[in-house]
């Protein structure tokens, strides 16, 4: 399908960490994370979350030689 493209592990996180809020459940046990806003920047307006293609361009010999 034109225009789509596998979702990225953060995409997925997210959703999965604001389907954990949305039924009621804890999320940042499942997600391992140290603190409650690490959390819930996760979760924060994901819905409204516009996702934008990113081409990786960086060619890292010309930085590591």
């Amino acid at each position: 399908m034109e225009g789509r493209r596998d979702a990225g592990f953060h995409e997925v996180r997210a959703l999965s960490l604001h389907l954990y809020k949305k039924a009621g459940k804890d999320g940042q046990k499942i997600a391992g994370h140290a603190s409650e806003g690490m959390t819930k920047n996760y979760q924060r307006d994901h819905e409204e979350i516009i996702w934008s293609e990113a081409i990786p361009d960086l060619n890292i010999s010309e930085i590591t030689g």
